[in-house]
């Protein structure tokens, strides 16, 4: 007698494939420090609007840092380093949006 060898191996499970996804397209680029939103195609194009947009996440960056490390109320000399630091980073920011309105103006 001849037994069949289908007992001994193991079922393989069919898994359903998922259909493959596109990468989503980006059409605007939020720069937050400015507020606003620039077409892609246009900070692709642009070496001041993409310099602006690496400016724009080190800005945010150090945005979340700052408010990480503030210190507390009773800390006056920490305090009064963090506001001027703070100051910087609002300067960035101003620095920031004024590239980003020269250059989506202009254009």
């Amino acid at each position: 007698m001849t037994q069949s060898l289908d007992h001994d191996r193991p079922r393989r499970r069919l898994v359903p494939r998922r259909a493959k996804t596109k990468p989503p397209v980006i059409r605007d680029l939020l720069i937050s420090s400015a507020d606003i939103r620039v077409p892609a195609l246009i900070v692709r194009d642009s070496p001041t609007l993409m310099v602006a947009a690496v400016e724009d996440l080190c800005w945010r960056l150090a945005l979340v840092d700052s408010d990480r490390r503030r210190p507390r109320r009773w800390r006056r000399s920490a305090l009064a380093a963090w506001r001027a630091e703070r100051r910087l980073i609002e300067d960035k920011r101003a620095r920031i949006r004024s590239m980003v309105d020269e250059s989506v103006h202009a254009s």
